[in-house]
């Protein structure tokens, strides 16, 4: 059984953010990202489950000390010779390898919508973070809410693409008080989901 970010890791999924969409997709995340960090006098991140160095490249950019882990050696291939500061280390999203509180902040992306238990995976981002804990999900609106309905033409125009969870707030409010957290912030990113973007460009 594949692990959640064995895919995100992959080369087939870091296709789909070329071009001038995807790009543009992972700008708005780093920047959101960035902003959430900012004035928190974080320096060191881990980013969990984040073998596909969508966040590596920006938070070091911005001067954060950043390590990444995902679930297997292969999931961290776009690390190998990767300069110091970016390093990478293979374990369970469950059960992370390091002390309470190892980290300023723990971010992750693409995962609250694979994880298979949401809740445990939540505290465990908790356990290691020292001052925030950086998630991204999917919202149970808007098109999301029928996001099955047009899983076909979204495979169609992504060529791969996998189902995904989607929460109500008030269950992601549930969730983070059960970690320990508080909310902060929360913001929606995009209106429209990528398939649609890609549609419009063709």
């Amino acid at each position: 059984m594949s692990e959640p970010d064995d895919y995100t890791a992959s080369e087939t999924y870091r296709k789909r953010f070329a071009g001038p969409v995807g790009a543009w997709f992972l700008a708005i995340q780093a920047d959101a990202v960035r902003r959430v960090l900012q004035g928190l006098k974080i320096r060191t991140v881990l980013d969990v489950g984040g073998g596909h160095a969508q966040l590596t490249g920006p938070l070091c950019d911005a001067g954060y000390e950043v390590l990444t882990t995902g679930s297997s050696v292969r999931a961290g291939h776009l690390f190998q010779g990767r300069a110091e500061g970016r390093g990478y280390v293979a374990s369970s999203c469950m059960k992370l390898p390091f002390r309470t509180g190892t980290f300023d902040a723990v971010v992750s992306v693409r995962m609250m919508a694979h994880v298979d238990e949401p809740g445990r995976f939540l505290k465990e981002c908790s356990r290691v973070a020292r001052t925030c804990v950086v998630v991204d999900y999917a919202w149970a609106w808007g098109f999301n809410a029928v996001a099955d309905l047009f899983f076909p033409l979204k495979r169609w125009v992504e060529g791969d693409t996998r189902h995904f969870r989607r929460f109500k707030r008030s269950e992601v409010a549930h969730l983070v008080e059960e970690a320990g957290l508080q909310v902060v912030s929360d913001a929606g990113l995009f209106f429209w989901p990528m398939a649609l973007h890609r549609l419009h460009r063709r």
